[in-house]
């Protein structure tokens, strides 16, 4: 079993120091969220709501 430092050191081995660049600046987060969201949003509407049909049990 991973002792607690060598289960911290995994994990940054891994996610590499990207991640902890992230965790260091909390709006960073909520910029790519952003950024993700309008892109999935403008390819949902160039593919005419796929989802929002089916969810309204159209095809």
């Amino acid at each position: 079993m991973l002792n607690r430092q060598s289960a911290d050191d995994s994990w940054r081995t891994v996610t590499g120091p990207w991640v902890m660049e992230l965790m260091e600046r909390p709006g960073a987060v909520r910029a790519i969220h952003r950024a993700f969201t309008e892109r999935t949003d403008a390819c949902s509407a160039r593919t005419g709501g796929r989802r929002e049909r089916a969810a309204a049990g159209l095809r």
